[in-house]
């Protein structure tokens, strides 16, 4: 501890009322500040500790002292990796801030340090919880720093919880917080742990781009803590690639910092990496060194991490005839698996430096035995022999037997094989039989659809001549009646003439109804706007008569389609909005032609009566009319016609309307039309 952290705690204590155990404290801290050399972070604990029986016998007055004593003494365990005590203290300090509602920087850094030991302790949700709190009390505090380091400190909760897109977020948020901040520190954390996240995600181009940006930070602050982390993380970017020469390069980067500065976090994960790539590469003694300088050095490996180490070394000592080395490593690993099911891992590295480094009464022991391993090697060889001579003789008789086994399989399949023969003769007689059924079917069936279209046709006939003679008679008569004067019953030869306009216009209609879908197709292609003016030529006199708008929209040049069908569709849809324009407005109906990958879309929409909800999947039924359009004209058989012929070419028809408003029909049509 230096000077500046004294002055901190000056400024901290000067806070106290001024009783007399209130004055006390701000003397000791006074003490400390006069104090110009580095002090033991033990001596500091103790003087805290003090400071902090002297608060407990003051008055209620000074519980907000009480926790900022708190707080540095949690934060001065931290600092010695006492993290237990360091919590335990650091959350007495939290629930007397939130009794006094100080929800101020004292408070901010308390939830920081609590996260951070929820981190070390593996319970990321427990960490999120505290780095959350101190992110809203930062915003409401307007304090743009705590905001981001509350950012950076969430993105490493959720990178160890290993939700990469999560901890991307709140990087990418600390990085945006940090443009107003312009902290190098804040950013090069960012940095470098958005290289984590996707050398994590294995995009190792981006890992290394953001690895490259946060060295420029380190470079700049002059942080050799923060290169030489960096250098460890590139080295596994590069080893996930299989480029082993840049992974030495980086770990060997990280060691020279180390032997010059001091800073030796990790450092047996480097002796270890190292010493697998020297492994991989058959150079056994530099694997053999950096092996041990791992164990030596092992407070970070975990215990498959350690016994990986020791199944290598004793791979070396083997190929080096190393007899008392292998033994060493056997020792080492049995005494691993004995102590596998201990959860303190400092406690199994502690095992292991001791085991590594032999007392005088374990050489003891380790000659005594020498004998006994001799013979148990000897042994061990003569089994794995006779294990050897039995996995060749079950080979053996392995094959022996698969060899009867297939021979059998062979039979077998050729006896399925004759079945399925004889099976399929069956088959195929019996589809011979069906197809000779069905080819008489739909010989039976064009019969019926042709004497159906002659019976469609002859009624037809037969209706309308004799009611082209009623119209006809109808007409003579009220005419003579008319030149005559007398006029009693024009009305009556009137309604009759309209009747059987009206019935012939029905009669008509169902002829085309059962007609649509049965002539040839004729596909062919020709433009929207060709299609558009023939339509609108066969409806010349209703557009003039009711002098409506017909417009069409459209980006394709060409459409091709039964020309026929289209037609009489499109002429269907406008004469039917015209018919159901509203009175005294001008009918304007636009039509558009588009498509997508499959299909052709048509869409009328116009300006019309509109029809009501309830209709919308009636009107397409032969012979429906919505009751409050009874006055206009139109047989109700119009829309189902062109249903039929939609559904025909497996098209399809939807309808979007409004009461007084309009209605808008769109219909699709396949692009290769198989009816």
């Amino acid at each position: 501890m230096n000077l500046t952290y004294f002055s901190i705690l000056l400024t901290i204590f000067s806070f106290f009322y001024l009783d007399s155990k209130a004055q006390e404290c701000r003397l000791v801290c006074e003490d400390f500040k006069s104090i110009e050399k580095e002090i033991p972070l033990d001596k500091l604990v103790v003087e805290l500790e003090r400071l902090e029986k002297i608060l407990a016998l003051s008055n209620k007055q000074n519980c907000w002292c009480k926790a900022k004593v708190k707080n540095l003494v949690g934060f001065l365990y931290y600092n010695q990796s006492e993290y237990t005590k360091a919590k335990t203290i650091l959350l007495e300090a939290e629930n007397v801030l939130k009794v006094e509602n100080r929800y101020d920087e004292d408070f901010i850094r308390n939830q920081n340090y609590l996260g951070l030991i929820e981190i070390i302790e593996k319970n990321f949700d427990g960490a999120i919880f505290h780095f959350n709190r101190m992110n809203e009390m930062a915003k409401k505090k307007n304090n743009l720093e705590l905001q981001t380091e509350a950012a950076l400190q969430l993105g490493l909760s959720y990178l160890e919880k290993n939700e990469l897109d999560t901890a991307k977020f709140y990087y990418q948020n600390c990085l945006n917080l940090n443009k107003q901040v312009k902290s190098d520190y804040f950013e090069g954390y960012a940095f470098q742990n958005l290289a984590r996240v996707f050398y994590r995600k294995k995009d190792y181009e981006k890992a290394l781009d953001y690895a490259e940006r946060a060295n420029l930070n380190w470079e700049k602050l002059k942080s050799r803590k923060g290169i030489y982390l960096l250098n460890i993380i590139i080295s596994d970017i590069y080893a996930a690639k299989g480029d082993t020469s840049q992974v030495l390069n980086y770990l060997e980067r990280s060691l020279a910092i180390y032997k010059k500065t001091g800073v030796s976090l990790n450092l047996d994960l480097i002796y270890k990496r190292l010493g697998d790539v020297y492994f991989n590469k058959n150079k056994l003694e530099n694997a053999e060194k950096n092996y041990i300088l791992a164990l030596k050095n092992g407070d970070n490996l975990t215990l498959v991490e350690q016994k990986n180490i020791l199944y290598n070394l004793s791979d070396i000592q083997f190929k080096n005839n190393d007899e008392d080395g292998l033994k060493n490593s056997i020792n080492l690993v049995l005494n691993l698996v004995e102590k596998s099911k201990s959860k303190n891992k400092f406690q199994e590295n502690r095992i292991i430096k001791s085991e590594l480094n032999f007392d005088n009464k374990n050489r003891e022991n380790l000659a005594l035995k020498e004998d006994f391993y001799s013979k148990e090697i000897k042994f061990k060889r003569l089994t794995l022999l006779l294990y050897s001579l039995l996995g060749v003789l079950g080979f053996i008789s392995y094959l022996m037997y698969s060899k009867w086994q297939e021979s059998n399989k062979r039979k077998l399949l050729l006896e399925q094989i004759e079945d399925q023969k004889n099976e399929l003769s069956k088959v195929n007689e019996e589809l011979k039989q069906s197809t000779t059924i069905i080819t008489q079917q739909n010989v039976r069936l064009e019969k019926i659809n042709e004497d159906l279209q002659n019976f469609t046709y002859a009624t037809s006939h037969d209706l309308k001549s004799p009611l082209r003679s009623i119209v006809g008679f109808a007409t003579i008569l009220r005419r003579k009646l008319e030149k005559e004067g007398n006029l009693k019953h024009i009305d009556l030869l009137q309604n009759i003439e309209t009747s059987g306009k009206g019935m012939g216009e029905i009669i008509e209609n169902l002829l085309t109804y059962a007609k649509a879908g049965t002539h040839k197709l004729s596909i062919e292609k020709a433009s929207p706007e060709l299609i558009f003016n023939q339509v609108k030529l066969a409806l010349d006199k209703l557009i003039k008569e009711n002098k409506a708008k017909v417009n069409l929209s459209t980006q394709l040049n060409e459409i091709e389609l039964d020309l026929l069908s289209i037609k009489q569709l499109l002429q269907n849809f406008i004469s039917n909005s015209i018919k159901y324009a509203k009175k005294d407005v001008t009918p304007i109906i636009n039509l558009s032609i588009n498509e997508n990958k499959n299909m052709y879309i048509f869409k009328i929409e116009d300006n019309g009566i509109g029809i009501p909800k309830e209709y919308h999947s009636k009107i397409f039924n032969m012979f429906e009319r919505v009751p409050n359009q009874l006055t206009a004209e139109g047989s109700g058989i119009g829309l189902a016609t062109c249903k039929k012929l939609i559904e025909l070419y497996k098209g399809n028809i939807e309808i979007e309307s409004k009461e007084g408003v309009g209605t808008t029909f769109i219909f699709n049509l396949p692009k290769q039309i198989t009816a």
